[in-house]
């Protein structure tokens, strides 16, 4: 990026271009946090049979990354990065089964939001940034996101709304993966940047919950479908 001109100016220099890599390295950060995270409960002293929830939320959310972070890569190296040598070509490739192997992303965000359903019906709170301040997994960061947190959840049977929740979860879980991470001296910077971003994808991600959409496939869709008949 320091090396690529455009017009007349350094890559690097393009505001979009800083936001494309401060996603990047939110991506790392995030990994990062993932890997404490882990490392500080894996072990065959730790009995981690209870820990599906976190499992599905590292699973899907860092391939879901990996997945973006390559495909941001390959743009920003320009023509070299569609050759098959290149790491981000193969980023592309080689991310992809992730996404869809030992259960699809879309699926597991589904068993994330319902898992935390389940809690909530147990709980009798259905006030999202209410049951945030009080979750374990949740309580250090809640505050962060309270704005976009604050509603009531009301959609239990619309599987895309799910997948929606599933995802708002899961950011909100890994936020306070690096919460921890900054607590133990990682990067004050890093960490912060990557809070924005968090917080950036939260606010899509519940605006996205928020949304109506039932739209359903047409099946005869070629019916009055061929733009060519318009000519």
């Amino acid at each position: 990026c320091k090396e690529r001109n455009v017009g007349g100016s350094t890559l690097l220099s393009l505001d979009n271009v800083q936001s494309q890599l401060a996603r990047l390295q939110a991506s790392f950060t995030i990994c990062s946090a993932m890997c404490c995270r882990s490392a500080s409960i894996s072990g065959i002293e730790n009995n981690l049979a209870s820990q599906g929830l976190e499992a599905n939320v590292m699973k899907a959310l860092i391939t879901d990354l990996m997945q973006e972070s390559a495909q941001l890569l390959v743009q920003l190296s320009g023509a070299k990065g569609y050759r098959t040598s290149h790491i981000g070509a193969r980023g592309i490739m080689d991310s992809r089964p992730f996404q869809i192997f030992e259960g699809s992303n879309e699926m597991l965000y589904v068993q994330i939001a319902e898992t935390i359903l389940k809690l909530m019906r147990k709980h009798k709170q259905y006030h999202l940034y209410q049951f945030f301040c009080n979750f374990p997994l949740t309580i250090k960061c809640a505050d962060r996101f309270k704005s976009n947190l604050s509603f009531v959840i009301s959609d239990f049977n619309s599987q895309r709304k799910l997948v929606d929740f599933g995802k708002i979860i899961s950011r909100v879980i890994v936020a306070a993966y690096v919460t921890e991470l900054m607590a133990k001296g990682f990067s004050k910077n890093l960490g912060d940047n990557c809070m924005v971003v968090i917080g950036q994808d939260v606010s899509l991600q519940v605006s996205s919950y928020k949304f109506k959409n039932n739209v359903q496939n047409i099946e005869d869709y070629l019916e009055k479908g061929m733009w060519q008949c318009y000519c």
